[in-house]
């Protein structure tokens, strides 16, 4: 018994010596990653293919349900938002032009360079159209972040590291796992009077699963993609 115990207690030491001698990647290589990670994105494949749940909140009001979606590299979208019964309560569609929103069976036509600003969101008065095809894929659009810079401030919290990059509109956190390097999440706060948080989560193959465009607790709109499928 004495020896077992004194085996397990020797493993347990030995275990936690190799971790805390174990250092994580320097910032600068975790800034580099964050980045790469972000370039990938942009670097996209022919084709993404996603299902999942979705929540809206309007008013106070609750709709749930499923979320269907399919992006194509010439710029074709379409996604649909189901109810648990099969009803209809929602759909986005899209070409390289433009496309539209229904939502409470109304259907809103814009532009890619559009604001939303008709659609019941306050966040639709900064977003354009094209913008919000790209966070429904997953993706973050290229003028929200830029990490070609070194980011404002860093910060260290449990196993990640937080960098902070501001700019005139948005503030972008991004988290990054300090021994994988892998980006685990990204939150964007506008810091305009009529603002919102974008945040995004959950990354596989450095698409977000879970998705969340939020004005605040009564107001928000929810998507976690269970299944995400990439054609390259």
């Amino acid at each position: 018994m004495f020896r077992k115990n004194s085996i397990k207690f020797y493993f347990v030491i030995s275990a936690s010596l190799f971790a805390l001698c174990t250092k994580p990647p320097p910032l600068s290589g975790l800034i580099d990653s964050a980045s790469n990670n972000l370039l990938q994105q942009r670097n996209s494949p022919l084709q993404i293919r996603s299902y999942g749940d979705i929540t809206i909140k309007l008013n106070g009001d609750v709709y749930s349900g499923s979320a269907d979606m399919e992006w194509k590299k010439n710029g074709d979208f379409h996604a649909e938002f189901y109810s648990p019964f099969g009803n209809l309560i929602g759909s986005v569609k899209a070409d390289s032009e433009g496309g539209s929103v229904m939502i409470r069976n109304r259907t809103l036509r814009f532009n890619n360079n559009n604001t939303l600003d008709t659609l019941p969101f306050s966040w639709g008065k900064q977003l354009t159209f094209g913008q919000f095809i790209v966070f429904l894929t997953g993706r973050v659009p290229v003028d929200f972040v830029d990490l070609n810079r070194v980011p404002d401030s860093s910060l260290i919290k449990g196993k990640n590291v937080e960098f902070h990059y501001k700019s005139g509109v948005f503030d972008t956190k991004v988290n990054v796992n300090r021994k994988s390097m892998v980006m685990e999440k990204i939150i964007i706060d506008s810091k305009n009077q009529t603002g919102f948080a974008l945040k995004m989560g959950a990354f596989i193959n450095n698409m977000a699963r879970r998705i969340e465009l939020r004005e605040d607790d009564k107001n928000y709109i929810s998507i976690y993609y269970e299944k995400i499928k990439l054609k390259q």
